[in-house]
C-alpha cells in the first residue's frame, strides 16, 4: 500500500510535484503534513504523508492510488500518541510519527462504509481532536467519535439524515471546551451544541454559510462565515465582530493570548474582539492556508513553504532548509 522512505530535507521529502495543504503538531519535534500531487482530472489527487521527526529526518509516506482531495485529521493522545485523518468518504488511518499508517476502517453510515452511490452530497468536512479525541462533522449533520477502537455516532437529538434536505444543513466544523461542551456548525446558520448527552439546536443570529469554528481559551466560540464578520459568544448569547476580509478563511485556531485566522495569502488576528491584520513583518508573502498548533508553537504549512511561530517570531523552513533547532 505505502512506498515510504527517509529524506534530510523538506524537499527531497516532497519529491517533484507534490505540495503541502495542512499541518498536524505532536509536539515541537513532530510535525505531520498533508501534500498533493493532482491527477489529471484536477478533483482527486495522489496523496503523500510527511513526518518531521525528532531525529531531523522527514518520513515521507507515498499512499499508491488516486485520493480525494480533502483529508482532515487531529492527534490523539489514546491508546497513543498518533494522528488520526479521514478522507471526505469516511475512510480513517492512523499514523504514529515516522511509521507505518494503519487503517481504522470506515466512518459508520459514510459513502465508503455504505460502499453505494446514495447520499451524493454527504462528505466529511473535517476532523477536530477535543480531549485528546478525534471527532469529525460530515454535510448530513453526522457527528462521530473515535473511541481509540472504534468509531461511534453522537446522534442524540438530531434529525435522521433521510430529513435533510437541501444545503441550508449540515455541518463544516467542529471543536470543543471538553467533551461534554462541543459546538458543530455548517449550512446556513446551522449551529448546535452537544451537552454529553444530547445535542440542542442554537437560535443562530445570522443565516450565512458557517464554515470555522474555535473554541478558545478566554471561553468563547469563533465562527467564520460567507459574509464580512466573525460570529463570537457561547451557548445562547452571540454577537458580531466585523472584518473586511474578501478572500474566504482557511482556518481558526487559538494561540497564546488570541484567536488566528488564515486565508491562503494573509494572516489575521482577534484579540480583545477587534479584528486585524497579523504582523507578519519580512514573512508576509508566505503562502498561509490551513494552521495548526501544539507544544508552544503554530504552523502555517502551504505549497513548498512552513511556517514555524513561537509567540515571537516566524521561522521559514523552506525546500532546501532544516527546522531551525535542528539545525548544526
Amino acid at each position: 500500500m505505502l512506498k515510504e522512505a527517509l529524506f534530510p530535507t523538506l524537499e527531497k521529502a516532497l519529491g517533484k510535484r507534490y505540495s503541502i495543504v495542512s499541518s498536524y503538531v505532536f509536539d515541537k519535534n513532530t510535525i505531520a503534513f498533508f501534500a498533493v500531487r493532482p491527477y489529471k482530472d484536477n478533483w482527486n489527487s495522489y496523496l503523500k504523508l510527511i513526518i518531521f521527526r525528532p531525529d531531523g529526518q522527514w518520513y515521507a509516506a507515498e499512499l499508491n492510488g488516486i485520493w480525494g482531495k480533502p483529508w482532515f485529521g487531529g492527534i490523539i493522545k489514546h491508546p497513543r500518541h498518533q494522528l488520526l485523518f479521514v478522507s471526505e468518504n469516511g475512510d480513517t488511518h492512523t499514523a504514529v510519527g515516522g511509521y507505518p499508517l494503519t487503517s481504522q476502517g470506515a466512518i459508520p453510515k459514510s459513502r465508503s462504509a455504505l460502499k453505494t452511490s446514495d447520499f451524493p452530497a454527504l462528505f466529511f468536512h473535517n476532523a477536530k481532536s477535543i480531549n485528546g479525541k478525534i471527532y469529525t462533522v460530515n454535510s448530513m449533520r453526522g457527528v462521530f467519535k473515535f473511541t481509540g477502537s472504534e468509531w461511534i455516532q453522537l446522534k442524540s437529538g438530531l434529525p435522521d439524515y433521510e430529513d435533510i434536505v437541501g444545503r441550508n444543513y449540515g455541518f463544516r466544523d467542529i471543536d470543543g471546551f471538553s467533551e461534554d461542551d462541543i459546538y458543530a456548525a455548517g449550512g446556513d446558520g446551522d449551529l448546535w451544541h452537544w451537552n454529553g448527552e444530547k445535542w440542542r439546536q442554537i437560535d443562530c443570529p445570522t443565516n450565512a454559510l458557517l464554515t470555522n469554528i474555535c473554541c478558545g481559551d478566554d471561553g468563547l466560540v469563533y465562527i467564520t462565515m460567507n459574509k464580512n464578520a466573525i460570529l463570537c459568544g457561547r451557548e445562547d448569547n452571540w454577537e458580531f465582530i466585523n472584518q473586511d476580509m474578501s478572500d474566504r478563511f482557511e482556518s481558526i485556531v487559538w494561540f497564546k493570548d488570541r484567536i488566528y485566522l488564515s486565508s491562503s495569502y494573509q494572516l489575521f488576528q482577534i484579540k480583545d474582539n477587534k479584528f486585524s491584520a497579523a504582523n507578519e513583518g519580512e514573512f508576509r508573502s508566505l503562502l498561509w492556508g490551513r494552521l495548526s498548533v501544539g507544544d508552544g508553537i503554530m504552523v502555517a504549512a502551504l505549497d513548498r513553504r512552513i511556517g514555524i511561530y513561537d509567540g515571537k517570531e516566524w521561522t521559514i523552513v523552506s525546500e532546501g532548509k532544516k527546522v531551525p533547532w535542528q539545525q548544526d
